[in-house]
């Protein structure tokens, strides 16, 4: 199955998930790769197991128990209740004579009584406050759902850029391990030369400080891998039980990726398929639904009720009455102070507030895009000409190490050409990494969109 299916299968499942779990825990993290991390397994895992994503898809469940709960208010309300009341001889207002007299219809002389009742209750009327407010949820649950994939695209994006970071660092190491052998034996070299008399004293004293140099370079490059795989670990939850001294395993090497689209494509697409573009629809369309819901506040409230209910008479506790009622009920608030009318500003604020957002999403998208494609373009130039110039550095390399063991130049010349060479190679990881890192946030910024940037299995 391809990441964009196990993405979208994902989004699909975590909904299913989120419906029909609305009382369970969430689940343990799934188990970490034990073999090699190739950029499929890293998505997998972090889609799986991110704390970010995991806690968009509990406050999308969240969302839906609300609803429930808000929606609640359109259906019929079944209440039963029962009591039970013993009462002293002190609590009846009678005197003591009349207190030993046959209960009749005019004294009330029963000092227990008994009262049960089922009672069926709707909401007839509310000025549409209920239905608005439903509707309210209803566009609140769908932002949360969005923001949830807003948050996996995104958490794509980052596990993407943090493979690709681990790639460059250890590919930088190796490099620099290299470098480290590379001048080992030149000032091997240097050194016989010097007690042969052939090359002066400060040649090999220039050796053995580029040396040092180099292993403080790539000390330095161990710490950057060391970050990088950590990083990475805290984005896909990888538990120190792997061990955080125990390299990890990855397969394939960075290289550069492609850009299918161009800045008028990227721009129309954004448009339609952003998450949260449409997230902040959502919440602009819930701020609406809230005005309304407080503008209803203005009009009556009508409830319809049946009930069935059995107590004992107030005379005598023997005596049972049990029988059928029903009816309406209406409420009108004429004058709550101007909350009414506060609550209205509120909302009218809020929806403007959503409006502004909206609005400003919409220049954000097309602002960011202009920018990634302006860098994408610079950081492709910075990748050609690093090529080039690795290239040439490393031909001139090979060819300033056997002048000199020919004896025709000297030590200044083969350091400056390691030099040249070491600014190149690095230069060009860089670039590559930071070329992918920028064609991530676009395809992110395009609404997401999962394809391979390293060598291996797509």
């Amino acid at each position: 199955m391809s990441v964009l299916r196990r993405l979208m299968f994902f989004v699909g499942v975590s909904l299913a998930w989120a419906a029909g779990h609305a009382e369970q825990t969430p689940s343990a993290l799934p188990p970490e790769s034990d073999g090699q991390w190739t950029l499929e397994k890293a998505l997998q895992r972090a889609l799986e197991a991110n704390p970010d994503l995991l806690a968009a898809k509990l406050e999308y469940e969240r969302q839906q128990g609300i609803r429930v709960q808000v929606r609640a208010r359109l259906l019929p309300q079944l209440n039963v209740s029962a009591s039970r009341d013993k009462r002293d001889v002190g609590l009846i207002d009678r005197t003591a004579s009349e207190l030993t007299l046959p209960a009749n219809e005019r004294s009330f002389v029963a000092s227990s009584s008994y009262d049960a009742r089922v009672e069926l209750r709707q909401l007839v009327f509310d000025g549409f406050g209920a239905w608005n407010q439903a509707r309210q949820h209803k566009a609140l649950e769908d932002e949360s759902r969005l923001a949830m994939e807003t948050v996996a695209h995104r958490t794509v994006a980052l596990v993407r850029q943090a493979f690709d970071a681990v790639l460059w660092r250890r590919d930088a190491l190796a490099k620099e391990q290299l470098r480290v052998v590379a001048l080992q034996q030149v000032v091997d070299w240097t050194v016989k030369k010097q007690e042969a008399g052939e090359v002066p004293e400060y040649e090999k004293f220039r050796a053995q400080a580029e040396l040092k140099l180099a292993e403080a370079d790539r000390t330095q490059t161990q710490t950057n891998v060391a970050k990088a795989e950590q990083y990475f670990r805290r984005l896909l939850m990888i538990s120190d039980e792997v061990g955080p001294g125990k390299p990890l395993l990855f397969e394939g090497e960075l290289r550069p990726r492609s850009l299918a689209w161009t800045l008028s494509e990227a721009t129309s697409m954004a448009q339609v398929r952003r998450p949260d573009l449409a997230a902040a629809a959502a919440r602009l369309k819930a701020a609406q639904y809230a005005l309304r819901g407080a503008r209803s506040d203005y009009l009556p409230r009508i409830e319809a009720y049946a009930a069935y209910g059995a107590r004992s008479s107030y005379f005598d506790e023997s005596h049972r009455l049990d029988g059928w009622s029903g009816g309406a009920a209406a409420r009108w608030n004429i004058f709550d102070g101007l909350e009414t009318r506060g609550r209205i500003r509120a909302q009218l604020a809020g929806q403007r507030i959503a409006e502004v957002r909206l609005e400003e999403l919409g220049f954000q998208i097309t602002g960011q895009l202009r920018e990634l494609y302006a860098e994408s373009e610079q950081w492709r130039s910075s990748m050609d000409a690093q090529r080039v110039a690795a290239d040439l550095a490393g031909r001139a390399l090979v060819q300033a190490r056997r002048l000199q063991e020919l004896g025709q130049v000297g030590l200044e010349p083969v350091l400056q050409a390691e030099l040249t060479s070491r600014r190149a190679q690095m230069g060009l990881l860089e670039a590559i990494f930071n070329y992918n890192a920028v064609i991530a946030q676009i395809e992110f910024s395009v609404g997401g969109r999962i394809e391979s940037s390293v060598g291996g299995r797509p």
